[in-house]
């Protein structure tokens, strides 16, 4: 069965809301969600906290990586196209 598609703020949303969810996490602040390019991988994302918050580290580790296994199981990252950077010169008037 295909994996359903997320944008990374959705993966991150339901990847804080679980994490939170396990003994010692519930003060973990914020994660970030970013892409993994290799083919080997069993997704093509992976979870970081940033933010611990008052929760210990080892803790907030493993619920990041338990997290990860259960979503990347069920989830693909939907990989947005990405936006050019604006030309210095573009629209530059002289």
């Amino acid at each position: 069965m295909p994996k359903i598609r997320k944008s990374a703020s959705e993966l991150i949303e339901l990847a804080l809301a679980e994490i939170r969810t396990y003994r010692g996490c519930d003060s973990v602040a914020d994660v970030t969600v970013r892409p993994i390019r290799d083919d080997r991988a069993g997704c093509n994302w992976s979870i970081m906290v940033v933010d611990l918050g008052a929760a210990e580290r080892d803790l907030a580790r493993r619920a990041a990586i338990e997290t990860q296994e259960w979503l990347s199981a069920q989830f693909d990252l939907l990989e947005e196209p990405a936006v050019p950077e604006p030309s210095a010169h573009r629209g530059a008037r002289y």
